[in-house]
């Protein structure tokens, strides 16, 4: 049998699943996606080795509640990927500007060790 490995883009992953589930107004969350299924589909027939998400991490910043939102929101499914047994690489540091309410993206790549 051959061996498989997924990555996945975070960001693009993200946009593309909130535009989905916008359409299904809100009924469901990133948190109730299961990226194991995904990968474990994807794989068929091959034996899935491992999975990586990758993507920029949301920067705190203190008395702002926006950002403060992102992180947490972040921080949950950076937990949510580790009960699925998800490798998660962070890239490109994130940055919330409140006014634009948008993130951005800081210079230079940071590699983290997965948990």
């Amino acid at each position: 049998m051959k061996r498989a490995f997924v990555f996945i883009d975070g960001g693009n992953f993200y946009f593309k699943l909130k535009d989905l589930t916008s359409r299904l107004n809100g009924k469901y969350s990133l948190l109730d996606f299961n990226f194991r299924k995904l990968a474990e589909w994807l794989a068929q027939p091959n034996e899935l080795i491992e999975v990586r998400y990758y993507l920029g991490v949301v920067s705190r910043r203190k008395n702002d509640s926006k950002s403060e939102e992102l992180y947490a929101n972040q921080q949950r499914l950076f937990r949510k990927l580790q009960k699925q047994n998800i490798i998660k690489e962070n890239g490109v540091n994130s940055i919330f500007n409140p006014s634009s309410r948008t993130c951005g993206s800081l210079r230079g790549r940071q590699k983290v060790e997965p948990w």
